[in-house]
Protein backbone atom coordinates (compact mmCIF):
# COMPACT_ATOMS: atom_id res chain seq x y z
CA UNK A 1 0.00 0.00 0.00
CA UNK A 2 1.37 3.40 -0.72
CA UNK A 3 2.64 6.20 1.71
CA UNK A 4 -0.42 8.13 2.86
CA UNK A 5 -0.11 11.76 4.80
CA UNK A 6 -3.27 12.32 4.55
CA UNK A 7 -6.03 10.70 6.59
CA UNK A 8 -9.83 10.43 7.05
CA UNK A 9 -9.49 13.57 9.03
CA UNK A 10 -8.28 15.48 6.04
CA UNK A 11 -10.45 14.85 3.60
CA UNK A 12 -13.73 16.62 3.12
CA UNK A 13 -17.04 13.96 4.11
CA UNK A 14 -19.01 15.07 0.63
CA UNK A 15 -16.17 13.94 -1.82
CA UNK A 16 -13.25 12.50 0.23
CA UNK A 17 -10.98 14.69 -1.71
CA UNK A 18 -8.04 16.18 0.75
CA UNK A 19 -9.37 19.71 2.69
CA UNK A 20 -6.13 21.62 3.33
CA UNK A 21 -2.50 21.94 1.77
CA UNK A 22 -0.78 20.17 5.09
CA UNK A 23 -2.53 16.98 6.87
CA UNK A 24 -3.95 17.71 10.63
CA UNK A 25 -0.77 16.26 12.03
CA UNK A 26 1.52 18.65 10.59
CA UNK A 27 0.15 21.36 12.59
CA UNK A 28 1.91 20.98 15.97
CA UNK A 29 0.62 24.52 17.21
CA UNK A 30 -3.15 23.85 16.67
CA UNK A 31 -2.91 20.23 17.91
CA UNK A 32 -1.42 21.60 20.95
CA UNK A 33 -4.26 24.31 21.21
CA UNK A 34 -6.74 21.08 21.11
CA UNK A 35 -4.34 19.02 24.02
CA UNK A 36 -4.78 22.56 26.19
CA UNK A 37 -8.44 22.71 25.60
CA UNK A 38 -9.12 18.97 26.32
CA UNK A 39 -7.01 19.19 29.86
CA UNK A 40 -8.50 22.56 30.68
CA UNK A 41 -12.30 20.81 30.35
CA UNK A 42 -10.68 17.87 31.92
CA UNK A 43 -10.23 20.35 35.06
CA UNK A 44 -12.77 21.90 35.11
CA UNK A 45 -15.18 19.25 35.22
CA UNK A 46 -13.49 17.51 37.99
CA UNK A 47 -12.78 20.38 40.11
CA UNK A 48 -17.21 21.29 39.58
CA UNK A 49 -16.31 25.10 38.25
CA UNK A 50 -18.64 24.50 35.30
CA UNK A 51 -22.14 25.70 36.23
CA UNK A 52 -24.23 22.59 36.32
CA UNK A 53 -26.56 23.75 34.07
CA UNK A 54 -23.44 24.05 31.47
CA UNK A 55 -21.98 20.37 32.06
CA UNK A 56 -23.62 18.75 29.67
CA UNK A 57 -22.50 20.62 27.25
CA UNK A 58 -18.91 20.81 27.97
CA UNK A 59 -18.99 16.72 28.53
CA UNK A 60 -20.65 16.80 24.88
CA UNK A 61 -17.53 19.26 23.72
CA UNK A 62 -14.94 17.52 25.55
CA UNK A 63 -15.99 13.99 24.03
CA UNK A 64 -15.95 16.00 20.76
CA UNK A 65 -12.48 17.71 21.00
CA UNK A 66 -11.31 14.14 22.25
CA UNK A 67 -12.71 12.45 19.08
CA UNK A 68 -10.66 14.70 17.05
CA UNK A 69 -7.17 14.83 18.91
CA UNK A 70 -7.76 11.15 18.28
CA UNK A 71 -8.56 10.88 14.78
CA UNK A 72 -5.67 13.55 14.27
CA UNK A 73 -3.05 11.22 15.60
CA UNK A 74 -4.50 8.16 14.24
CA UNK A 75 -4.03 9.83 10.59
CA UNK A 76 0.09 10.63 11.28
CA UNK A 77 1.43 7.80 8.86
CA UNK A 78 2.98 4.84 10.50
CA UNK A 79 5.93 3.85 8.20
CA UNK A 80 8.69 1.01 8.12
CA UNK A 81 11.95 1.47 8.18
CA UNK A 82 12.33 1.27 4.71
CA UNK A 83 9.95 3.67 4.06
CA UNK A 84 11.12 6.30 6.08
CA UNK A 85 14.72 5.73 4.40
CA UNK A 86 13.30 6.03 0.73
CA UNK A 87 11.35 9.20 2.24
CA UNK A 88 14.50 10.53 3.80
CA UNK A 89 16.24 10.18 0.60
CA UNK A 90 13.57 12.05 -1.18
CA UNK A 91 14.03 14.75 1.30
CA UNK A 92 17.43 15.12 1.19
CA UNK A 93 17.47 15.30 -2.82
CA UNK A 94 14.52 17.30 -3.41
CA UNK A 95 16.01 19.74 -0.65
CA UNK A 96 19.17 20.34 -2.98
CA UNK A 97 16.65 20.58 -5.81
CA UNK A 98 14.88 23.47 -3.96
CA UNK A 99 18.22 25.30 -3.42
CA UNK A 100 19.11 25.09 -6.63
CA UNK A 101 16.03 27.29 -7.15
CA UNK A 102 17.08 30.10 -5.01
CA UNK A 103 18.45 33.07 -5.29
CA UNK A 104 21.62 33.78 -3.05
CA UNK A 105 21.04 35.68 0.31
CA UNK A 106 23.32 37.99 -1.24
CA UNK A 107 21.20 38.41 -4.41
CA UNK A 108 18.41 38.97 -2.28
CA UNK A 109 19.72 41.65 -0.06
CA UNK A 110 21.22 43.23 -2.88
CA UNK A 111 17.99 43.85 -4.80
CA UNK A 112 19.92 41.52 -7.55
CA UNK A 113 17.00 39.21 -7.69
CA UNK A 114 14.84 39.05 -10.80
CA UNK A 115 11.48 39.47 -9.44
CA UNK A 116 9.60 37.77 -12.69
CA UNK A 117 12.04 34.95 -12.27
CA UNK A 118 11.19 34.47 -8.87
CA UNK A 119 7.51 34.08 -9.62
CA UNK A 120 8.41 32.00 -12.37
CA UNK A 121 10.47 29.56 -9.98
CA UNK A 122 7.84 29.43 -7.08
CA UNK A 123 4.61 28.28 -10.11
CA UNK A 124 6.14 27.21 -13.21
CA UNK A 125 6.96 23.65 -13.42
CA UNK A 126 10.90 23.92 -12.66
CA UNK A 127 11.72 20.74 -10.39
CA UNK A 128 12.10 17.15 -12.43
CA UNK A 129 10.35 14.89 -10.98
CA UNK A 130 13.04 11.90 -11.69
CA UNK A 131 12.27 8.87 -10.20
CA UNK A 132 9.25 6.57 -8.64
CA UNK A 133 10.01 7.44 -5.15
CA UNK A 134 10.02 11.10 -5.39
CA UNK A 135 6.63 10.94 -7.89
CA UNK A 136 5.46 8.65 -5.07
CA UNK A 137 5.46 11.36 -2.00
CA UNK A 138 4.53 13.74 -4.60
CA UNK A 139 0.86 12.02 -4.69
CA UNK A 140 1.11 11.44 -1.15
CA UNK A 141 1.24 14.98 -0.42
CA UNK A 142 -1.37 15.62 -2.45
CA UNK A 143 0.56 17.14 -5.19
CA UNK A 144 -1.26 15.97 -8.19
CA UNK A 145 1.35 15.06 -11.35
CA UNK A 146 -1.25 14.72 -14.19
CA UNK A 147 -2.76 17.87 -15.28
CA UNK A 148 -5.67 18.02 -17.95
CA UNK A 149 -5.25 14.78 -19.11
CA UNK A 150 -1.44 14.89 -18.96
CA UNK A 151 1.31 13.70 -16.94
CA UNK A 152 3.66 16.07 -15.55
CA UNK A 153 7.40 15.48 -15.74
CA UNK A 154 8.01 18.24 -13.18
CA UNK A 155 6.57 20.43 -10.02
CA UNK A 156 6.77 24.15 -9.15
CA UNK A 157 9.05 25.09 -6.00
CA UNK A 158 6.17 26.04 -4.01
CA UNK A 159 5.14 22.52 -4.43
CA UNK A 160 8.25 21.04 -4.07
CA UNK A 161 8.60 22.92 -0.79
CA UNK A 162 4.98 21.18 0.55
CA UNK A 163 6.51 17.98 -0.36
CA UNK A 164 9.95 18.99 1.68
CA UNK A 165 7.94 20.66 4.36
CA UNK A 166 5.36 17.27 4.94
CA UNK A 167 8.63 14.84 4.92
CA UNK A 168 10.75 16.85 6.50
CA UNK A 169 8.00 16.74 9.79
CA UNK A 170 7.25 13.14 9.53
CA UNK A 171 11.15 12.94 9.71
CA UNK A 172 11.21 15.28 12.94
CA UNK A 173 13.83 17.53 10.41
CA UNK A 174 13.58 21.43 10.02
CA UNK A 175 11.69 22.47 7.80
CA UNK A 176 11.94 25.83 7.32
CA UNK A 177 12.99 26.50 2.99
CA UNK A 178 15.04 29.88 3.96
CA UNK A 179 17.85 27.40 5.30
CA UNK A 180 18.50 26.18 2.02
CA UNK A 181 19.40 29.39 0.69
CA UNK A 182 22.92 29.78 0.07
CA UNK A 183 25.02 33.12 1.13
CA UNK A 184 27.64 33.32 -1.90
CA UNK A 185 27.46 35.23 -4.70
CA UNK A 186 28.96 32.41 -7.18
CA UNK A 187 26.47 29.67 -5.26
CA UNK A 188 23.49 30.28 -8.74
CA UNK A 189 25.91 29.85 -11.03
CA UNK A 190 28.38 27.29 -9.64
Amino acid sequence: MPIQFFGKVDKRKQDGKIASEYPAWYMRSQIEELEESINRKERELQRGTIPPSEVMYAKAELEKEQKRLGEIRESEPKLTDAERDSISKVYKELGKEIQDTLFTKTDMMKGLADAHEEARLMVGDVISVKDKAFAEMCEACGIPLEREGKARRAISRNEASRVYKIIGRYLGENTNIERLRRDKITARGA
